[in-house]
């Protein structure tokens, strides 16, 4: 017989070789915040240009994410394929807080900090950016097994 163990947010039962697996990921994502790629990030004082800048290349690494979950899903069993179509819709359509898709939040967001609808329009990824989001497409295209733990690093941050 299954043990099972009731998740917080979904209510829905999962096995204790899942709720392991979780449970690992979430460490493994956690600890990131200690590297020292990291480290630099948070100890770098962030100065409006840099703050442009980050916000232009959230439109490009939010995107990339929404195309990941849907190469992750389109492999993938249909209960899996369920759980991220879940995930994804207030992402994709609108969030129930804002009535907003994530990609018109990260414009608001960036507006906000008084980034013109010309930069929006006209934002270029970083050569940094581009080649992390398209290593994260080919992880998400290639292999099944490890492109779900990719995709749902972010999600997970915090836990």
């Amino acid at each position: 017989m299954t043990e099972t163990i009731t998740r917080k947010k979904e209510k829905a039962p999962i096995s204790a070789a899942a709720a392991r697996l979780e449970k690992e990921l979430n460490q493994l994502v956690n600890e990131q915040f200690s590297t020292p790629e990291f480290k630099l990030l948070y100890d770098t004082p962030l100065t409006l240009p840099r703050a442009h800048f980050y916000s232009l290349q959230m439109k490009f690494y939010t995107l990339n994410r929404r195309d990941c979950w849907s190469h992750v899903a389109a492999r993938a069993p249909l209960d899996v394929k369920q759980a991220i179509w879940h995930h994804e819709e207030d992402e994709l359509i609108a969030d129930q807080r804002t009535g907003l898709d994530h990609l018109e939040m990260i414009d608001m967001e960036a507006k906000a900090i008084g980034v013109t609808d010309e930069q929006l329009a006209n934002a270029a990824p970083s050569p940094l950016c581009l080649s992390a989001t398209l290593a994260f497409t080919a992880i998400a295209m290639t292999r099944l097994i490890i492109a779900p733990s990719r995709s749902s690093a972010l999600p997970v941050r915090g836990h």
